[in-house]
């Protein structure tokens, strides 16, 4: 190789060396748990008796999250972990694109904080309603059980209103970065086709999800072809954000 070759390859190298052992764990957490979340999730559930049709009914959610809190920890403590990571691989991006598209990085990272950010506190929000609020639900005296039962309910309500509110904002957050990213992806070289093509899935997904969230959801509930549609889109968003992550790892062994 010559010296040009050198300097071409250095200039196209995505992520400084010092940062590669990081990015790696980071990106083979989200690459593991999504699968692994949506299983559980629209698969395990299910088959212990959840009607996930009918999951912003506390009345429904609480009790059987009582009777499975191992579960419920598993699921948000997963969560909570791989929004950290994917954070941090996303800001490991933008880093590496700030020498040619410096200003969109810098937009790309602040955005995807911000929207990273929001997810966390979204999933803060739904832990409270499903991990804490369950074991109050089901831990009242007999003769404290009504008043307990509609204070949980209540709290339920409210948590959850808020964690898909910052959910909803999260996932246009997440949608603008990805797009501004793919396209700093784009100027770094095109040979990066797959982290482009799963990049440009993740922003239309995200944005997709925040709308349908915002105006949908909201409005109508998540039952029936709303509930459908919104699971389609998340399971989209998931399966790029793998893919990407995938990539991510691809030129990591370069």
């Amino acid at each position: 190789m010559t010296d040009h070759d050198h300097r071409h390859h250095d200039d196209d190298a995505l992520f400084a060396a010092s940062l590669a052992p990081t990015l790696r764990v980071a990106s083979w957490i989200v690459v593991v748990w999504f699968p692994l979340f949506a299983i559980l999730f629209f698969g395990v559930l299910p088959i212990l008796g959840l009607d996930l049709s009918r999951f912003g009914d506390p009345a429904v959610t609480l009790p059987f999250f009582a009777t499975y809190p191992v579960l419920i920890r598993l699921l948000f403590v997963g969560n909570i972990v791989t929004i950290v990571a994917a954070g941090v691989v996303l800001l490991g991006v933008a880093w590496g694109g700030r020498a040619r598209a410096p200003q969109r990085s810098l937009l790309a990272a602040l955005l995807g904080s911000v929207g990273w950010f929001l997810y966390l506190l979204g999933e803060i929000a739904d832990a409270t309603a499903y991990v804490w609020l369950p074991f109050t639900y089901t831990s009242a005296t007999p003769s404290a059980t009504l008043s307990a039962t509609t204070a949980a309910e209540t709290a339920f309500v409210t948590m959850q209103t808020f964690g898909r509110s910052a959910h909803t904002f999260g996932y246009v957050a997440l949608g603008l970065a990805f797009m501004l990213l793919t396209g700093v992806l784009r100027t770094l070289s095109l040979r990066r086709r797959w982290l482009t093509t799963t990049g440009t899935v993740v922003a239309l997904a995200g944005t997709a999800l925040g709308a349908v969230e915002l105006f949908v959801v909201s409005q109508r509930g998540d039952a029936g072809a709303s509930g459908v549609v919104f699971s389609a889109l998340f399971v989209a968003f998931g399966l790029g954000l793998v893919g990407w992550h995938i990539g991510i790892l691809r030129e990591l062994r370069k």
